[in-house]
């Protein structure tokens, strides 16, 4: 019993818990991504979070606005018993909403990550979204919290996950 008035949750805020840490490090969409992936609202409002805007719906606005588009950027997503691959359609480096296709490269991959596991991130394409992208999944990145649990959840918590840009010819292939 306390005697003098207790703030029950001091000790919760002054440890990290896993999804404070993973909230802190999230990656933040610039406003270029938000005009390309947010830019139609859901026809049905989230009654308890009407900003919500589903990643399927962003993923489809996305995909409107590089219609056309004949690059792309691939990535691999290896593990013990197979191979994820991805291929998506970017907009050029030099275009102004390169940053849409940065953005959702990197959470298309963290959900992928987390659908599948990973041991190793392998990344082809233009080298701006490369570099950004390998930024983003190494110590210090957006994605860090992912490249620090990936070898746990593969069971090889001794080897660091590492994140390699590599021709599109050396991705393995998806199995």
């Amino acid at each position: 019993k306390c005697l003098e008035p207790c703030d029950w949750n001091a000790s919760r805020r002054a440890q990290k818990l896993p999804h404070e840490a993973l909230a802190t490090t999230m990656a933040k969409m610039p406003m270029p991504a938000m005009k390309v992936l947010l830019g139609k609202k859901p026809q049905v409002l989230a009654p308890l979070d009407p900003n919500f805007a589903p990643l399927v719906l962003a993923k489809k606005n996305y995909l409107k606005a590089v219609e056309g588009s004949d690059l792309f950027f691939e990535w691999a997503l290896p593990r013990a018993d197979g191979v994820g691959r991805y291929k998506l359609p970017v907009f050029a480096d030099d275009h102004e909403d390169v940053d849409a296709s940065i953005y959702l490269a990197g959470v298309l991959i963290q959900e992928m990550m987390w659908q599948r596991s990973a041991s190793e991130l392998l990344l082809s394409g233009s080298s701006k979204i490369c570099e950004a992208v390998k930024a983003a999944y190494s110590k210090g990145g957006a994605y860090e919290f992912e490249i620090l649990q990936m070898p746990r959840v593969c069971g090889t918590p001794e080897k660091a996950f590492e994140t390699k840009i590599v021709p599109v010819d050396n991705l393995p292939k998806a199995a």
